[in-house]
């Protein structure tokens, strides 16, 4: 089905109001697809109709979860910019203790925002454990929250099988502590140790609801190359949104070659991809 230059613009601002993302014209041949799959799902014969659907007076928003995973590509890596890693063991984590007792009179709470597939969320609990484990004597606890728009890559880490080209950057004793080879030799996978799934939970959430309803106050958020998919109004909001949902004192880390030239108020710049809550 042939999608016209009124319609790709319709469906981009639709994408735009409901997600707070912009969809580049040459992502339309993906959004091209997208339109047609659920259409043919549906057994919609009319463009107007599934528009109608998602972005009418009342839409429906789990059709629009489904509709976005068409158009999500959210893979994300091991121990990717391991420098944010050791800023959180060495001065993050240490201060946090120092101030609130996070992690010691209480748990530390971590959120993977735009998790994608998992990979952050576990390699934050990979850390977490490291630490703890080079203090034998010192009761540490830790839960990370995953959460991402793709309901397809939110199953992937909660399954936390991964292809074993996708764990290369893990250091071997790494490997041997907190990964499980498949039985089956054939299959060149691993899946995470269940100690590790245990400390994570995923969630779909989308930065442009407003109230995320979450459980407790964030002491640490990973946002990483995520805000490039927003204009400077959605970038905000969102930033804002975060932070409100952070405890006093809280650290954000964002994608080391991302900047933000004004942050909120609430937000004190340590360097050009770390914030704390003040």
């Amino acid at each position: 089905m042939r999608v016209t230059e009124s319609e790709f613009r319709l469906f981009e601002k639709a994408i735009y109001d409901f997600f707070g993302i912009l969809i580049p014209k040459e992502q339309r041949p993906d959004l091209s697809l997208a339109i047609s799959t659920r259409l043919s799902a549906l057994k919609l014969t009319r463009i107007q109709d599934y528009l109608d659907l998602i972005a009418g007076t009342v839409p429906d928003q789990e059709e629009w979860f489904t509709f976005i995973d068409l158009l999500s590509n959210q893979s994300t890596g091991f121990f990717h910019d391991a420098g944010q890693f050791e800023f959180l063991v060495q001065n993050a984590i240490p201060e946090l203790i120092r101030t609130v007792g996070a992690g010691v009179r209480r748990p530390l709470i971590l959120w993977s925002a735009g998790c994608g597939s998992g990979e952050e969320a576990y390699t934050l609990a990979i850390v977490l454990s490291e630490f703890s484990r080079h203090y034998p004597g010192f009761r540490f606890s830790f839960n990370i929250l995953g959460t991402d728009i793709s309901r397809s890559s939110l199953t992937h880490g909660e399954e936390a099988v991964y292809d074993l080209a996708r764990i290369d950057p893990v250091p071997l004793p790494i490997k041997k502590l907190y990964f499980l080879k498949s039985r089956d030799k054939q299959r060149k996978q691993v899946r995470l140790t269940p100690e590790i799934r245990r400390t994570v939970r995923f969630r779909l959430l989308n930065f442009m609801d407003g109230n995320y309803r979450l459980r407790e106050k964030m002491d640490i958020v990973f946002c990483r190359n995520v805000i490039g998919y927003f204009d400077d109004t959605s970038r905000t909001q969102m930033l804002q949104s975060l932070a409100e949902n952070m405890v006093s004192g809280g650290y954000l880390f964002l994608g080391s070659k991302e900047t933000i030239t004004h942050p909120p108020e609430t937000l004190q710049r340590l360097s050009s991809s770390l914030f704390r809550r003040q």
